[in-house]
């Protein structure tokens, strides 16, 4: 099934309190198809340049159910999970300036 024909079925099948949500998952969805097969950071890429289609709540479900599905393939618990990726990312220095200069960015571009 196309990209395309899932918008559909799933618009088709919820009502309009949850076109937001499955909008939002559909955006998330064309993301991971579009950096299937690439260099590592084309998710990220990919996902950023959706931030506006993808609602938050939408993306807090994602993260909660892809860390349930990491704890299912590695028998860890979420806490586990987590802190152990926290404990290899990168600084909240690093992170602040990373999203600041992408914040002024998105202004120089109009946006």
């Amino acid at each position: 099934m196309t990209l395309g024909a899932a918008t559909a079925t799933v618009l088709r099948h919820r009502g309009s309190e949850s076109e937001q949500e499955a909008r939002s998952l559909l955006a998330l969805a064309a993301a991971f198809q579009q950096a299937a097969g690439r260099p590592d950071g084309r998710l990220m890429d990919e996902l950023v340049k959706r931030r506006d289609e993808i609602a938050l709540p939408a993306t807090w479900h994602a993260l909660q159910c892809l860390v349930g599905l990491a704890c299912r393939q590695t028998g860890e618990t979420p806490r586990s999970v987590l802190e152990s990726e926290f404990a290899g990312s990168p600084s909240d220095e690093y992170w602040r300036a990373t999203i600041d200069a992408a914040r002024s960015r998105s202004r120089a571009e109009g946006g």
